[in-house]
């Protein structure tokens, strides 16, 4: 049997009692078969308590006020504290771990609803790594398992995660780019060229084919600044209403939500808001949408950082408009020496190496090592890419809206706050995979 897992995994620690959003509330926790006969067969006073407190119907421990009932007001498990940790059932023993099973490989990852996994996750510049080793255990093969195409998927999502941590691009580049390989590895799978993916990961890692893949991009957002940001926030008007489609699961992400949107529509001025505008923001963010807003929001806010470009002396010599990079081009043109240099760098989509724009990537890696290769069990590799792709620009853009780019604490609460209402409900991630 093989094992992969992140290489900060070793370093979880549950906060127990301090822990800000305790995973006892706001979900029901379902209870595994085994751990449902044991508990019918404990003796004693703590069998009888055991046994109240379980909704025997659904499989599940009872709640109080949307709290496990064995949740203490010390915010820790009396379950634990009386019968030690080997009677909890495998929800709990598991949590916030995630294993994801692939015939005779397990890849293990920690979820990121859980506050002390997402500073684990989100909580440095270092860039993710996995680490694998194998033991002498086997399981009986599954016969129907693709192992050609689980291949090909592990060697694309490899070369996406390199794309994803290449820091010299915006990352709204990178997630482009990434965008646009699924979208050729999925064409493969339909066309059922399995053997075919590799000659696509060669030309899409080509230099040639990369800068070229980038041109398409940057020149999606070409026009005059005020357009781009009527664009962008026309396409953040549409990312909120498609979030706002989804189930929610705690009473108050719903008028969080409700708000963002208000927040939202109020920067779209509805009198420039053409029929052309809406009617690309309803088209179910599909393909070419994502990829439109992707150039948007990098002409938005990557291409124009000239605004903060420097001379050598020190002194502020630009202050370029947030804008296109047609407005950039024009910036460049009374600019020398090292002002020119950055706001060159700007222009050409580079990365600006912020916290903000790290925990981003960090976000899209982890959703991508997480769920891709499950696409082995229903061929929808562009789907899974999309889900992380929606995911991290909802975070983002409510990032945006709160004004809360240089607000670590609240960006990681964002983002674990996110994860519990997309990733705790199969019909979210089902919907984010249309």
């Amino acid at each position: 049997m093989r094992f992969t897992f992140p290489d900060y995994y070793p370093g979880f620690q549950c906060l127990a009692g301090s822990c800000p959003a305790t995973c006892c509330e706001d979900w029901q926790i379902v209870i595994d078969p085994a751990s449902l006969r044991r508990y019918k067969s404990t003796k004693g006073p703590f069998g009888r308590k055991l046994r109240r407190r379980i909704d025997w119907k659904d499989g599940v421990f009872r709640q109080k006020g949307r709290r496990c009932v064995f949740l203490n007001e010390e915010n820790l498990c009396e379950m634990h504290i009386e019968a030690g940790a080997g009677m909890m059932c495998r929800t709990c023993r598991m949590h916030p771990r995630h294993v994801e099973v692939y015939d005779q490989e397990r890849e293990i990852m920690l979820a990121l609803s859980c506050p002390a996994a997402a500073r684990l996750i989100l909580g440095t510049d270092k860039k993710a790594e996995f680490v694998s080793f194998e033991d002498e255990r086997e399981e009986e093969e599954n016969e129907d398992f693709d192992f050609f195409l689980f291949s090909a998927l592990q060697d694309t999502r490899q070369q996406m995660i390199v794309m994803l941590q290449d820091r010299r691009e915006s990352i709204s580049l990178r997630l482009a780019r990434v965008l646009a390989l699924a979208h050729d590895v999925q064409k493969r799978i339909e066309d059922e060229q399995i053997f075919e993916i590799g000659d696509t990961l060669e030309i899409h890692a080509d230099p040639v084919h990369a800068e070229r893949i980038g041109e398409k991009i940057r020149s999606m957002a070409e026009g005059a600044p005020e357009k781009c940001r009527e664009s962008h926030l026309v396409f953040r008007k549409a990312l909120l209403d498609k979030l706002a489609r989804m189930e929610v699961l705690e009473e108050a992400w719903s008028a969080d939500l409700a708000r963002w949107r208000q927040m939202s529509r109020e920067t779209v001025n509805a009198g420039t808001e053409t029929a052309e505008r809406r009617s690309e923001a309803d088209r179910g963010l599909d393909f070419a949408a994502l990829m439109h807003g992707l150039a948007r929001s990098m002409a938005e806010e990557e291409t124009c950082r000239a605004q903060s470009c420097q001379n050598e002396g020190e002194e502020e010599v630009c202050r370029a408009p947030r804008g296109c990079q047609s407005a950039a081009k024009n910036e460049l043109a009374g600019m020398t020496g090292q002002a020119r240099a950055g706001a060159e760098k700007a222009h050409h989509g580079a990365g600006d190496g912020s916290r903000f724009e790290v925990m981003q990537e960090q976000l899209a890696v982890y959703l991508l090592q997480t769920y891709f290769c499950s696409a082995v069990y229903d061929q929808r590799a562009y789907a899974k890419v999309k889900m992380a792709v929606l995911f991290v620009l909802f975070w983002r853009e409510i990032a945006r809206l709160e004004e809360l780019e240089a607000d670590e604490e609240r960006l990681m609460e964002l983002a674990y706050r996110l994860s519990r209402e997309l990733e705790h409900s199969d019909v979210n991630l089902s919907r984010l995979q249309r």
